[in-house]
């Protein structure tokens, strides 16, 4: 009886992870495709205009006119902007979520102990 409730979890898990180890895989395949597009998109494009294909820019100047907006006057001035990034991003071991830091009132004093109790 704890047996099979044991198998049933053991296969549960596997699953789960199997599921998640493939899933990890497909987004990261779907990214670097992405980007890949993204690079042969802008590749030689001397602004974001040009990057832009046509039928989308017109597609924007028709909808900017149907709800009133204004045209931008110089599309074509706007540099496409390649930046590499330089520190890897924060991740949760990094940040600090500590009540002493998070949780001051405006002045900067922090609230009485008694708002840390339940």
């Amino acid at each position: 009886m704890i047996s099979d409730e044991a198998t049933r979890l053991t296969a549960t898990v596997q699953h789960a992870v199997t599921f998640s180890s493939r899933t990890v895989g497909e987004v990261k395949a779907r990214n670097e495709r992405y980007r890949a597009e993204n690079a042969r998109q802008v590749s030689g494009a001397t602004s974001a205009a040009a990057a832009t294909p046509e039928h989308l820019r017109a597609a924007a100047r028709r909808f900017r006119i149907g709800q009133g907006l204004p045209l931008p006057e110089a599309e074509e001035r706007v540099p496409v902007r390649r930046t590499r990034q330089t520190e890897p991003p924060m991740g949760d071991e990094e940040a600090d979520f500590s009540q002493a830091r998070i949780m001051v009132r405006e002045d900067g004093t922090p609230p009485p102990p008694s708002f840390y109790r339940d």
